[in-house]
């Protein structure tokens, strides 16, 4: 009896073994197993439509490939780059977008309309969460004294003075495309196809009036100017500014130093 329950163990741990060997041999398998990604063709210029022809299917270990690699030719076919792609590089998700979703300047009539740089730090404008197209709003902040017959009052002030702003571009601190890294790793290539990193946003240019480039430029030599983000639901709101700090002719702090 005693040889039979050993036998038997035996048989139990060799047949667990067996199961638990073909469980990593399977798994193994399914890493290693080729899967479709696509690489570019030829060198391509930002804001052209991916067509047939302009990328070729290649196949790849599982286990290399990263989470913006595209592996389904429906993600690549008709969509528009967001930026120069080179011969080779590989197809990612963060450098295409719906032609419909990114031509946004296709809508607007542009003849009235300027092209007005801001100088911004990264901290100041969403935290470098933009990209051309987005919409933002534009704050006036202004730091001064109140002066009310001798005595002299501090304050600092902010007031959103424009809103609904089209981003026309973004600018990194090399004087390069900057590209939003705080919603997963994007990449840009250079002319050999190698990976480069964007530097930190350091300029925002938007798409506004003769008047309104008037009044930013203004307002950028009188104050600081800075970046509100937009969700797309957001709607204008009116607003009557902050003020912190003493100022005699103040008597809310939602009251303006303006008028």
């Amino acid at each position: 009896m005693k040889n039979i329950k050993n036998k038997a163990n035996i048989l139990l741990q060799f047949s667990l073994f067996i199961l638990f060997a073909g469980g990593v041999f399977l798994f193994t398998q399914s890493q290693v197993k080729p899967v479709a990604v696509y690489q570019y063709s030829r060198n391509i210029p930002e804001n052209t439509v991916i067509q047939k022809g302009d990328y070729i299917k290649t196949f790849k270990p599982k286990d290399i490939l990263t989470k913006s690699m595209i592996t389904n030719e429906k993600d690549i076919n008709g969509k528009i780059l967001t930026t120069n792609v080179y011969r080779s590089e590989y197809a990612i998700k963060n450098n295409l977008e719906d032609p419909a979703k990114l031509d946004e300047f296709a809508k607007i009539d542009l003849s009235n309309l300027r092209k007005v740089s801001i100088p911004v730090e990264m901290k100041d404008a969403v935290g470098g969460n933009l990209k051309k197209g987005d919409r933002v709003d534009l704050t006036f902040v202004k730091q001064g004294d109140s002066k009310n017959n001798d005595t002299s009052d501090s304050f600092t002030y902010a007031k959103t003075f424009m809103q609904d702003v089209l981003v026309y571009n973004v600018v990194d601190d090399g004087g390069k495309k900057y590209v939003d890294q705080t919603e997963g790793t994007q990449s840009l290539a250079n002319e050999k196809g190698e990976v480069v990193e964007s530097g930190s946003l350091s300029i925002v240019t938007v798409a506004v009036t003769a008047q309104q480039a008037e009044e930013i430029y203004a307002r950028h030599k009188d104050g600081d100017i800075g970046i509100i983000g937009r969700f797309k639901e957001s709607q204008d709101t009116g607003t009557s500014g902050y003020t912190i700090g003493e100022y005699k002719n103040i008597k809310t702090q939602e009251s303006s130093p303006e008028n």
